[in-house]
């Protein structure tokens, strides 16, 4: 098998490792290999959806951070794509707009938005945010890089290991520019001093997903 896009498959589809193809066994992304290669082979077995049995699948469960929020948030307003928008109506004690989720309708609103693959924002939240965003997107521009191309495109192709074991590999690059063969990656920060960016770096493995996905891009661009 070659290089290939694979169009029109659904993030819950990648996460699942369900691409579609025949006979394809599981295949290795970067956050695997992270597993790989900064815990066991046990860890890396448990966190991929083919491998580790439905009993374990539920033991895992989903760790929606309010970090992982808020990166799903700016994914979908920079790079339109993504659960639609839920605003959370939600009052507090007071009567006044709820603007967290200490409240328990306001968990509750969350809850099931997530629940259906929705984004869950209060109004506040959302108007901050699509502020950032175009600021984002305006100054990408200015350094030349213009998001037109397309978003969430899953790509597989195959390595070789070096005792010649093929292995197949996916990723989910956030934005393709074919006509450059270029991906554009988002990441986002409360802190954008040096020392922050660097610990990111490591700690989240983006060492590891830039190898991956420059890989990527010179099998299906060579």
């Amino acid at each position: 098998m070659t290089a290939r896009i694979l169009t029109g498959l659904s993030l819950e589809d990648y996460f699942a490792d369900n691409l579609g193809i025949p006979d394809m066994p599981p295949t290795l992304s970067a956050s695997i290999a992270k597993k790989l290669v900064e815990q066991t082979p046990e860890q890396a077995r448990l966190a991929h959806s083919r491998l580790r049995t439905p009993e374990e699948s539920i033991e895992m469960g989903q760790d929606q951070t309010a970090a992982k929020r808020r990166g799903t948030l700016f994914h979908r307003l920079v790079l339109k794509k993504g659960g639609d928008l839920v605003l959370i109506d939600a009052k507090k004690k007071d009567g006044s707009p709820a603007t967290d989720y200490k409240t328990v309708a306001a968990q509750e609103q969350r809850d099931k938005a997530e629940a259906e693959g929705k984004i869950a924002v209060f109004p506040e939240q959302l108007a901050k945010a699509q502020k950032s965003a175009d600021r984002i997107t305006a100054r990408l521009h200015d350094l030349g890089i213009d998001l037109d191309g397309e978003s969430e495109v899953c790509v597989t192709w195959e390595e070789t290991a070096d005792d010649g074991t093929v292995v197949h590999c996916r990723g989910m690059l956030d934005h393709l520019r074919p006509h450059l063969a270029q991906c554009v990656d988002l990441k986002t920060t409360d802190d954008p001093s040096q020392d922050t960016c660097e610990r990111h770096v490591d700690s989240y493995a983006h060492d590891i997903q830039e190898a991956a996905y420059t890989s990527a891009l010179r099998h299906l661009y060579p």
